[in-house]
């Protein structure tokens, strides 16, 4: 009986550990390419975590003009070597209105991927690359 209860007992305990994992804050001059220097709009921030096996990544972007703007991402899903998984995504469009913030919400396709890479575009670019 004291066996099937420590097994209980170690059981719960692994299963409220995995329930506890928190998304992990991003530097983003690491994980998102401009293609050229955005003026207005803005990453603030963002995070990941795994979910179900799969990565999960939050990133917010703000506008900071008054007038509306435009943006273009994809993400680039990566293995533990660095090797992009999951096949090439197609660019995804997203409009902002004047001093709006939005959330990227995005899911790796596969549970290979570890880690990702965010490329940006927008119209208003100065089209010099961004400095890091």
């Amino acid at each position: 009986m004291k066996k099937y209860l420590a097994r209980g007992v170690l059981l719960a305990v692994v299963l409220g550990c995995s329930a506890l994992v928190q998304a992990a804050p991003l530097s983003l001059a690491d994980k998102v390419e401009q293609l050229g220097e955005m003026k207005y709009l803005k990453l603030n921030g963002g995070q990941m975590l795994q979910r179900n096996g799969l990565l999960a990544v939050q990133l917010e972007i703000q506008n900071q003009d008054k007038g509306d703007q435009q943006l273009y991402y994809r993400f680039r899903w990566l293995d533990n070597a660095g090797f992009a998984v999951g096949g090439e995504e197609g660019w995804k469009p997203m409009k902002f209105i004047g001093l709006q913030k939005q959330t990227i919400h995005s899911i790796a396709p596969v549970t290979e991927a570890v880690d990702f890479r965010m490329e940006v575009n927008s119209p208003e670019n100065t089209g010099a690359p961004a400095a890091k």
